[in-house]
């Protein structure tokens, strides 16, 4: 038997619709909801060494942002919060933020950090050592690794190319001073440039840094056996490509290397900067 479509009117009269299931509406019940503490937490942390640590809210410092900033705040934190210290006149950093303040970064323009971090896509960044302090003295720069920190320094070691090896450090506790990074603009330009903070009314005798850079292509024909020179808030070490295999060679093996610069047959260096293994980090939370 064929049948024939007819009109909506005529189907129904001939009780040839389909039935369709309505679905039911949901109803918004709060008190049926489930609530996570953490979710609401914006400076609540994990900490995840061996064990599972939560940080307390109290012990968090948090800190407005201007968009200019980001990408410092992503790639290099310890830069910006340092700024914000000789900005407001705090060390290392002020306590509260100021809102409604203007950007202490602008465009990224000509920095170190452009060869040593991706500020487009934040892919990789100079590889950080937790622990890891730098020192200026007179005469004297030391550069404290660790020793519970091996692996990140090996890490950082097979990361790195032939001829430039770097490391961020963290701030130093034991320091009194601190090397900060300003950048100003003048006219369509923008520049770098190095200050110091400290702790008010005390004398500066160890000076922190917040990287170092140590560059392999030196050439023996500039008379030097190895250059020391300070760069924005870090250092840079310029050795010979010899030179830079034994230093990879003693950080693999655990063993303090010592890199004297000056003039090439100079009775003493003029600068000394000393790679040394110290006792184990152990500033952060253990249950």
């Amino acid at each position: 038997m064929n049948r024939k479509k007819g009109s909506r009117g005529l189907r129904s009269e001939e009780g040839l619709r389909k039935s369709r299931t309505r679905k039911r509406k949901n109803v918004f019940n709060p008190n049926l909801t489930e609530s996570s503490s953490e979710s609401f937490s914006t400076s609540a942390k994990k900490l995840k060494n061996n064990n599972e640590l939560i940080v307390s809210e109290d012990s968090s410092v948090e800190y407005q942002m201007c968009w200019w900033e980001t990408p410092w705040a992503k790639i290099f934190p310890l830069r910006l919060l340092l700024r914000l210290g000789a900005e407001y006149r705090y060390y290392p950093c002020p306590l509260v933020s100021v809102r409604f303040r203007n950007a202490l970064y602008f465009e990224i323009g000509h920095t170190v950090m452009k060869v040593l971090a991706d500020f487009r896509n934040f892919g990789y960044t100079l590889p950080g050592v937790r622990g890891l302090t730098i020192h200026l003295k007179n005469r004297t720069t030391d550069v404290m690794f660790p020793r519970n920190r091996y692996d990140q320094v090996i890490k950082g070691l097979h990361n790195s190319n032939d001829h430039v090896l770097a490391y961020a450090s963290n701030f130093s506790i034991t320091a009194d001073s601190h090397l900060v990074c300003i950048q100003t603009n003048t006219g369509d330009e923008s520049s770098y440039q190095t200050q110091a903070i400290n702790i008010h009314n005390k004398p500066r005798t160890v000076t922190g840094a917040s990287f170092i850079v140590i560059n392999g292509a030196l050439k023996s024909s500039l008379g030097l056996s190895a250059k020391s020179s300070i760069v924005e808030d870090g250092l840079m070490v310029e050795i010979m490509p010899e030179k830079m295999e034994a230093l990879k060679a003693a950080l693999k093996n655990m063993q303090d290397f010592s890199i004297g610069c000056g003039r090439q047959g100079a009775l003493e260096p003029d600068e000394v900067v000393n790679i040394k293994w110290v006792d184990n980090d152990m500033l952060f939370n253990l249950r």
